[in-house]
């Protein structure tokens, strides 16, 4: 085997190990992206249980308000 077989051969070695890291390096960014997703769609849905929670209220003081200021039938 020459000198450049040798060669050759160390080189593939190392790009196949640059190409795992690179795969284990993209796997944890697609990781935290899946983490980061799943966090910001669990604060939507608290800040909608809020919003409903808020408007349910609002509509209770709104028809309290109506009735004390509706004009009384005789």
């Amino acid at each position: 085997m020459t000198e450049f077989e040798t060669a050759t051969i160390a080189l593939q070695h190392a790009s196949l190990g640059a190409m795992y890291v690179q795969a284990g390096i993209a796997g944890l960014v697609g990781l935290i992206q899946c983490a980061l997703i799943a966090w910001g769609l669990r604060l939507m849905r608290q800040s909608a249980g809020y919003r409903d929670q808020q408007h349910e209220e609002n509509m209770l003081a709104l028809r309290a308000l109506i009735e004390r200021t509706a004009p009384r039938q005789v």
